[in-house]
Parts: structure tokens; C-alpha cells; sequence
């Protein structure tokens, strides 16, 4: 059986129908440019179209479909040649790049052999290489069309100058049907500036990240291209697209990213680039660096081999980028290694410092950086950070010291996008014991009327009182309570709203678990809701909510809460898991600044809470989510910086990232997080539609 392979680094080395295969995504721009091509050349015009992406969107994939077509139209079967130096090949010079172009010519019994020709134009010494060059090339091509296909026209233009794009140009006005499709990283001048020779030439096409769910396509196409049928079952359902969601948070939607991760999940290697065969690690086993703090679930092996898919990735990624950056000056070198290792956004001054150089030298250096697309800006006010600006870069220098930091934002962002991988429920959510509307719901008939959206309603609180008295009751949504509370919380709404007084044993004891676990860290957070840390609590229910606080904190010998089983008779949904993250962390902050001798209470008796999963099971990622969504909400920064500082104290560790949470402002702090994790707190921000949150940290338009 003949194995397909796929190679991330150069597609157009695989056969034309493995690329249409494997194409995903691409269809409606592949068509467009193929139609305006064929269209052209038939009517005897030149075409020029660019490609504009960064290394691994899928250039040389498209490039190498598109010469495939190109090749076989029947309507350019007469008309043109199709001409497509191979990728490696990079030509400093003009007179190079036409030698390059002459040397995939066919032999043609009229014109002779190509090889003479080429060798008379090598020793031709008296500066006329280029005209005689370009007099080969028409002569081969005896009136017919030429459609050149290009790989890094950008790294051609730089090494040609003004004047040898010049010349080029001249010569495509002189030869008119000569056409170019061709690709480059990064918009360069020479494509948009006035007074450059080739602004408006080119039709340029920016390549998009693919979505997470053209990511896991791609993904299943891969798997079952490589007869791998249970993982692309896996991947093709809930399960696998929530996962796939989290990889394109910490990757980029980028093809070449996605392919690699493939090769890591087959759990017997397949053909890739020349390697086949096993190379002594399965792909399943669990990571030696993961902390015990954050341990995967062993219950789980998708998740397990996607962890290791990215160690794996990772040893794999370094020598193919210490490769790219010995092409680079020292000093641009030097910073691309700071921002690689650092991860999270510097500022000119702080790679200056960290580099050794003058704060002109490294702007200068930054400056070229970005123009040939390697790292990218963040603005916040007049102040300017930048990082790298591919995602695989992280993965290359994500050694010893980063791979438990890589751990824990990969199974922050996995619980992010937890989706329940059983079949669709039967039945609408209930609480409690009332039956629910399954009848209506099997008869195809619309769910029960709920009340108005939330954006209709002023005070998050009133709906808020209503939803808490309808679950009491047991005939309230799980899902319409949970969203009221955390917008409740998100907006610092807790405390006016009129919570039941959880310290009396009858308050919620008509309400299930875990929606009882929600409401009484809520009651808790609502009691003990105060601007003034120093302020310590006065009334009874407050006094309480300070007593259950100290036990709920004294309850692991690390002052840290351990996630138990989920309760039995069904799963936790990831809203309310979520939700008990956030509270959870609010109530640790509450914590640390209360003073049990100056309030003189015992850890009160009457609030029994069982512990409950949060966080995909690890309280490591409860303290990442009810991060984030801290920093979403705009509440200030030195509670959590005292959280931090007492975790550090007490564990030695810093989860939370003691050093950003001393920063001015919770959009300083967003500014100076990696990539994916403002990410996280842009999404957040959709989900709430908080559209003063969004135009805060400068995210822009709240699209989904």
C-alpha cells in the first residue's frame, strides 16, 4: 500500500495530486487564480500575482497546486509554459534569475539542446548577459506565453535593488506575455511605494491563519491520508476540534504548524520528508517535565500524545530556526534569541539592556526585523513592545527551564476550549429534581422561552436574584445561571446583589451540585467584596464568609485546594468549571489579606462544600483562568500580586507571574502576556460582549 506523504517544509517537492489531497481551505482562491491566469495568457496578456504570507501559511502548498493546474489546463496547452525553478534555488542577481529560468526549459528539437546555451551564456564575459539571456528565453519560447512561478520574490527584490528591479521591469514591459505568480513573506516597498518600479503591478493576496476548524480539516485530511482512522475519528469530533482550538491558540492557524503536530500524533511514524520508520518514542508517553502541580489527565491519551507531540516539536524545531538565524547580522540575531527564550512582549529599552547595546543600535536592528517580517509590534499608548512573530519560535527554544511554562499555558488554553466530547444531551439542563422538557425537546419543538438577552437588561444583578431563586427551586438552567453569575463577577455586581445567607445550613439545599459549590463562593465573594484590603469583615454573614474562607484555605497542607473526582451522575460543563475558577482565585486573594487572631473565628461548621473538578483537574490552570479573566475584568492588581507573592514565598514558584502583576495597570500587564494568553483574554471579552473591555486593551472590533 502506498504510503502519502507530506512534507511542511517543502510541499512542492510531493506530486501534484498528494497537494490537491491535502489542499484545504484554499479552494475558492486556488479557482480565482487559476480562472484570472488561464483567462489572461488566452487573450495574450501578462499576469502578475503575489502571494503574501509568513513562513508556513501555505505559499509553496498553493504555488505548487497552482503549477500543478497551470500544467495540465488544456486551454494553456498550446499557448504557454509553465516554468517553476525549484524552491532551494535563490538568485542574487538578474542575469542569475533568467540563467535560472533558462535552465527549465525542455529541449526543443528546433531551438536544440538547453546545456550549450546555458554554458555560452556563462562564458559570454563583455556585460551583455542579460539582454542575450532574455533572447534565449523568447526564442525557446517561439510566440508563446511564459507563466513564471516564484518562490521568496521579496528575498529576490532585496538582493536586486532599485536598479536590477528596474531592469526586470523593462523587460516585462518589453515582453508582454511573460507573467509571474509568485510568493514572499512580508510587503515589501518595492511592491507599494509610488516611486518604486513595481507599485500596482502585482494582484497581491494576503494569506489568512486558517480557522480552528479548517485546522482540524486539515488535520483529518492528513489522517486519513496516512491510514490513521482512529485518530482522524478522534479529531473529526467534539473532542478533537476542542483540542485543535488550543494547538492554533499556541501555534498559529498556519498549515505548516498543523502538518508538524501531525507527525507527532501517528503513533506509528509514517513517511515524512525521507524519514520513515520509528524513531524510539511512541508519541503517548507522558513528558518527564510536566509539573506535579498541573498533571495531565492519565484517564486521557489524546491529550497525553498532544503534550508530547509538542515536546517532540520542539527539539525538532531548533536546529530548522538556528538555521534561519544564521542568515541574520549578530545583532539582529541576538534579539531574535532574547524575544525566543523571553516569550512575552520586551520594549526597545529592556532588549537594549538585556543585549548589551545602545538603545539606537537596537532599534535600528528591530526596525529591519520587522520589515522582513520576523517579529511584530504591540502598541499601548506611546509605548511600544515587540515579539517574535512566529509562534513555532517559542516551541525552538522551549527548553528545560520553559517546558513546564509551555505546560501550563497548553493546558490553559486546553481547559479554555473543554467541550463535552458525549453525545448531545436528551434533555434540556435541569437542577435539582423537576423533570425537564425532554418531550418537547425530542418532538423538535424550541426550547422554553428564557428571559430577555442580557445586553436589554441594565443591572446584571436583578437577573441574577431571579436565576438564584429559580435554582433553589430546581427549574433553572445550569448554563443561565452560571453565564448571570460570571457576568455578575466580571462586572464587580456580586455585592448588591441579594444572595441567600449561604452560613445557614437550609440556604441552598434544594440546589445540586456543583451549581451549590458556585453559589457559595459567590455569597462568599459577595460578602467579602471589599476596595479596602485592610478592612476587616464587621457583620455576621460576613464574619462567616471570612470563617469558610480560612477553611476552604486550610484545607491542603500547601494553603491550596485539591480538585476531587467530578461528582458522580454526569459531567461538570467547562462554564461552570470555568466559573469556580475565577471564584476560586477571588476567594484566594480574599484570603490572603484576612487576619484569623484580629477576627477571632474559627473556621465555621455549617458551610460543607465539596471539593469539585475546576480546571481540568489541576489547580495550577484555575489559577491561569481566574488570571485572565481577573485582568479582563479590570480589577486592580494588588491582591493578586499578593496572592503571587505568598504562593512564591510558600512554594518557591510563581505561577502567576509575580513580575507583570506590578506593573501600572491591568493593560500593562495584558501587553506584557505571550500571545495566546491575550488571546484568551480577548475572548473572554466577546463572550461577555464587553465592548468597553475590548477597545481598553486596544483588541479592536468585538468579532468572534
Amino acid at each position: 500500500m502506498t504510503v502519502l506523504r507530506s512534507s511542511p517544509y517543502s510541499p512542492r517537492r510531493l506530486g501534484g495530486a498528494q497537494l490537491e489531497q491535502l489542499t484545504v481551505a484554499r479552494g475558492p482562491l486556488l479557482r480565482h487564480l487559476q480562472d484570472s491566469i488561464v483567462g489572461a495568457v488566452a487573450g495574450g496578456q501578462a499576469r502578475f500575482d503575489l502571494l503574501i504570507g509568513p513562513p508556513g501559511s501555505g505559499k509553496s502548498h498553493l504555488l505548487g497546486v497552482l503549477e500543478h493546474r497551470l500544467r495540465g489546463s488544456a486551454q494553456l496547452a498550446d499557448r504557454a509554459l509553465v516554468i517553476a525553478p525549484p524552491e532551494q534555488r535563490r538568485p542574487t542577481s538578474l542575469v542569475q534569475l533568467l540563467a535560472l529560468l533558462l535552465r527549465e526549459f525542455p529541449d526543443d528539437p528546433d531551438a536544440g539542446p538547453v546545456a550549450p546555451a546555458l554554458e555560452s551564456l556563462q562564458r559570454q564575459t563583455d556585460g551583455d548577459q542579460e539582454r542575450r539571456a532574455v533572447a534565449l528565453i523568447r526564442a525557446r519560447l517561439a510566440g508563446r506565453s511564459m507563466v513564471v512561478v516564484l518562490e521568496h520574490l521579496d528575498d529576490l527584490f532585496n538582493a536586486l535593488g532599485r536598479a536590477g528591479q528596474q531592469r526586470l521591469r523593462n523587460i516585462l514591459q518589453t515582453e508582454r506575455s511573460w507573467s509571474i505568480l509568485a510568493g514572499a513573506r512580508v510587503l515589501l516597498p518595492a511592491f507599494t511605494k509610488y516611486e518604486a518600479p513595481f507599485h500596482g503591478t502585482f494582484n497581491i493576496q494576503q494569506l489568512a491563519p486558517l480557522s480552528a476548524e479548517q485546522c482540524r480539516d486539515l488535520l483529518v485530511v492528513l489522517a486519513t491520508a496516512h491510514h490513521q482512522p482512529s485518530l482522524a475519528q478522534t479529531l473529526a469530533g467534539p473532542l478533537g476540534l476542542a483540542r485543535v482550538k488550543g494547538l492554533r491558540l499556541l501555534l498559529g492557524g498556519s498549515p505548516r504548524a498543523m502538518a508538524l503536530v501531525f507527525q507527532q500524533l501517528v503513533p506509528q511514524r509514517v513517511e515524512h520528508d525521507g524519514h520513515d520508520g520509528h524513531d524510539g518514542h511512541d508519541g503517548h508517553d507522558q513528558p518527564d517535565w510536566l509539573d506535579p502541580l498541573d498533571p495531565l489527565d492519565p484517564l486521557d491519551p489524546f491529550d497525553t500524545a498532544l503534550a508530547a507531540a509538542l515536546v517532540q516539536l520542539s527539539e525538532q524545531q531548533a536546529p530548522y530556526f538556528r538555521a534561519q538565524l544564521d542568515r541574520l547580522s549578530p545583532a539582529q540575531r541576538n534579539i531574535m534569541e532574547l524575544l525566543a527564550e523571553h516569550w512575552r512582549p520586551l520594549s526597545v529599552g529592556e532588549i537594549a539592556e538585556r543585549t548589551f547595546t545602545s538603545h539606537g543600535s537596537t532599534s535600528g536592528s528591530i526596525r529591519h526585523l520587522r520589515g522582513d517580517g520576523w517579529v511584530v509590534q504591540l502598541e499601548l499608548g506611546r509605548e511600544r513592545f515587540y515579539e517574535l512573530a512566529d509562534p513555532l519560535a517559542r516551541l525552538a527554544w522551549a527548553g528545560a527551564d520553559k517546558q513546564r511554562e509551555l505546560n501550563r499555558l497548553a493546558a490553559a488554553t486546553r481547559e479554555w476550549f473543554a467541550d463535552d466530547p458525549g453525545p448531545p444531551p436528551t434533555t434540556y439542563p435541569r437542577i435539582g429534581a423537576r423533570v425537564g422538557y425532554s418531550t418537547a425537546h425530542d418532538a423538535g419543538a424550541p426550547p422554553p422561552a428564557l428571559d430577555p438577552p442580557m445586553a436589554s437588561v441594565a443591572s446584571p444583578g436583578a437577573l441574577l436574584e431571579a436565576a438564584i431563586e429559580r435554582a433553589r427551586t430546581g427549574s433553572s438552567e445550569t448554563s443561565e445561571l452560571v453565564r448571570r453569575i460570571d457576568l455578575a463577577w466580571h462586572r464587580r455586581a456580586l455585592a448588591g446583589v441579594g444572595l441567600p445567607n449561604a452560613h445557614t445550613s437550609a440556604a441552598f439545599a434544594g440546589v445540586a451540585a456543583p451549581i451549590r459549590q458556585v453559589l457559595v463562593r459567590a455569597w462568599c465573594c459577595a460578602q467579602l467584596d471589599n476596595p479596602d484590603p485592610t478592612t476587616q469583615p464587621q457583620t455576621e454573614a460576613s464574619r462567616a464568609a471570612a470563617a469558610w474562607v480560612l477553611e476552604f484555605m486550610s484545607q491542603a497542607s500547601v494553603a491550596l485546594p485539591h480538585s476531587a473526582p467530578t461528582p458522580a451522575g454526569g459531567g461538570v460543563g467547562s462554564g461552570i468549571r470555568h466559573l469556580l475558577a475565577y471564584l476560586t482565585l477571588d476567594l484566594l486573594t480574599i484570603g490572603v489579606g484576612l487576619d484569623p487572631v484580629a477576627l477571632q473565628i474559627q473556621p465555621t461548621q455549617t458551610i460543607r462544600v465539596t471539593q469539585v473538578t475546576c480546571g481540568a483537574g489541576d489547580f495550577g490552570v484555575t489559577l491561569r483562568l481566574g488570571m485572565y479573566a481577573w485582568l479582563a475584568a479590570r480589577r486592580p492588581l494588588a491582591p493578586l500580586a499578593r496572592l503571587a507573592q505568598r504562593l512564591r514565598d510558600n512554594l518557591g514558584a510563581d505561577p502567576l507571574g509575580l513580575e507583570w502583576l506590578r506593573c501600572k495597570s491591568a493593560r500593562h500587564v495584558v501587553a506584557r502576556l505571550a500571545a495566546p494568553e491575550r488571546e484568551l483574554i480577548r475572548l473572554r471579552l466577546l463572550q461577555l460582549r464587553d465592548t468597553d473591555g475590548l477597545a481598553y486593551f486596544g483588541f479592536g472590533a468585538a468579532t468572534e
